[in-house]
């Protein structure tokens, strides 16, 4: 018992002087937080492929999307490769790796970048469900 007391107590100490170093050694002055509000995502027109199981939305991005953004949002099962003016930025479940259908945990949270200089043009999210 006395070998888990020192030993927590030597990991205690060892976190606090790191918690420590961290607030005196770090600059936070170069760190602001903004809260604005959150803007509705433009609409998006889907579109059936030629497999039942296949989709593919569209959507022209408005002005904002000048500034670097992220998209966030959660799917259960599906497979999707996300385009900007026909350049994939981001693909969720056609790797080798990828868990097969039905196998995976099911619902996935998804952040995509979307780069600087998006705006007027063409997003469109192709998925697959099983």
């Amino acid at each position: 018992m006395k070998h888990y007391s020192k030993a927590f107590a030597t990991v205690l100490t060892i976190t606090i002087i790191f918690v420590l170093w961290l607030a005196i050694a770090y600059e936070h002055s170069n760190m602001t937080i903004k809260s604005a509000p959150l803007k509705p995502f433009p609409q998006m027109q889907v579109l059936e492929g030629d497999d039942e199981s296949v989709y593919s939305a569209q959507t022209i991005l408005f002005k904002d999307f000048d500034k670097p953004m992220a998209l966030l949002f959660k799917t259960s099962h599906i497979r999707l490769k996300i385009y900007i003016n026909s350049e994939m930025i981001y693909s969720f479940g056609y790797e080798e790796e990828a868990v097969p259908f039905l196998k995976s945990p099911g619902t996935s949270y998804h952040l995509v970048r979307i780069p600087a200089q998006s705006a007027s043009k063409q997003m469109v999210i192709d998925f697959q469900t099983p």
